[in-house]
């Protein structure tokens, strides 16, 4: 089994933010193998169960808030018994400019606290992680940050505009298969195909 975790914040007023991306690419996973999302109190999260190509996944929105997000994945982890291998976390990245996906699996968290709190509840890095870029370039190349936001922090709490939900759209399907061979044991055609997708920057893949 393969628990496939999106990061995101629940309510409805981040459902188009830039730091819920991972929430808005596990739903279209979900919707892609028609997986219902359930309401699991007692795990603080909401689940969908399905199946990719014969491998059982489960896809996963923690409710506990980005910061706690490791709360959620440990629940399920020691409920299902999982390892931190079975792990596959979606997640945005502001270092990346938006429209591109990379493959890594352990390393640091980035500043990401959601990452940061699956790290610190598994006490491992070994799970695989989905970036998903939703930088602007002037965030990507270290420049002047956009004028409606002071920092970083504001910036991924911000809504996508219509331009950015169009590019997000479009890596969607690279997503959805790059996650299908993942679940299917192949991590280097996984891999392979997020990079010919995006070949510039292959070094902080896997």
């Amino acid at each position: 089994m393969r628990l496939i975790v999106g990061l995101g914040n629940p309510g409805r007023e981040y459902e188009r933010t830039r730091h819920n991306t991972g929430f808005i690419l596990v739903d279209a996973l979900a919707a892609t193998i028609d997986a219902p999302w359930e309401q699991d109190t007692k795990k603080k999260a909401v689940a969908a169960r399905g199946v990719i190509d014969s491998e059982a996944v489960i896809c996963l929105k923690p409710q506990t808030y980005m910061n706690l997000s490791g709360e959620a994945v440990t629940l399920f982890m020691n409920y299902y018994k999982l390892q931190p291998a079975d792990v596959l976390v979606i997640h945005d990245d502001v270092d990346l400019p938006i429209g591109t996906v990379r493959l890594k699996k352990n390393g640091g968290d980035g500043g990401h606290k959601g990452v940061a709190s699956i790290h610190q509840h598994l006490g491992s890095a070994d799970f695989l992680r989905l970036r998903i870029g939703v930088g602007r370039e002037e965030w990507f190349a270290g420049g002047e940050t956009h004028k409606s936001y002071s920092d970083a922090a504001g910036f991924v709490l911000g809504s996508f505009s219509a331009g950015e939900m169009d590019q997000l759209t479009e890596v969607t399907r690279s997503v959805i298969e790059a996650v299908r061979l993942i679940v299917t044991g192949s991590l280097s055609a996984a891999m392979n195909q997020v990079n010919r997708a995006q070949p510039s920057d292959s070094a902080d893949t896997i």
